[in-house]
């Protein structure tokens, strides 16, 4: 979806508002989005063209765009410590949908998954966080990113 012209190193997020358009947003103004009731959060590192690829097959197969679901996805991509991370908000009552539709490309949803940094011998936190949010990883571990 948001493949070119993204640049990383402002601090903004970009929000994926149909196949061919974004718009960006202050950090706290996603946070504010975050907090909506009724919803998840799907956080996904980006690392290679598979993960770009997944969040593509995601809207078209459960949110296809031009119809009434896919006003409920919310795709949001930013730079932090230096990769490309994504975060696909859907409505909480999809979960198991995501699920399944994840299991059959090799990924799970994991609850509870830390995704904190260690910069300069100091923890630093992921930006967003909270009880509505998951992790994808691929079901036969997790990777660990290394800069």
């Amino acid at each position: 979806m948001l493949q070119t012209g993204v640049d990383l190193t402002k601090a903004l997020v970009y929000v994926g508002r149909s196949e061919t358009r974004a718009q960006t947003e202050s950090f706290s103004d996603a946070r504010r989005f975050f907090n909506k009731p009724g919803r998840i959060h799907l956080i996904q590192v980006m690392l290679g063209e598979e993960s770009a690829a997944l969040l593509v097959d995601f809207e078209r197969t459960l949110y296809r765009y031009g119809t009434d679901r896919n006003e409920l996805y919310h795709c949001r991509m930013f730079g932090w410590q230096g990769i490309r991370w994504s975060i696909l908000s859907i409505p909480a009552r999809d979960e198991e949908r995501a699920q399944n539709f994840l299991g059959l490309r090799g990924r799970m949803i994991s609850k509870g998954a830390r995704y904190d940094a260690l910069t300069g011998g100091r923890q630093e936190r992921f930006p967003f966080s909270g009880e509505n949010f998951r992790l994808i990883r691929h079901e036969k571990g997790l990777f660990a990113v290394f800069k």
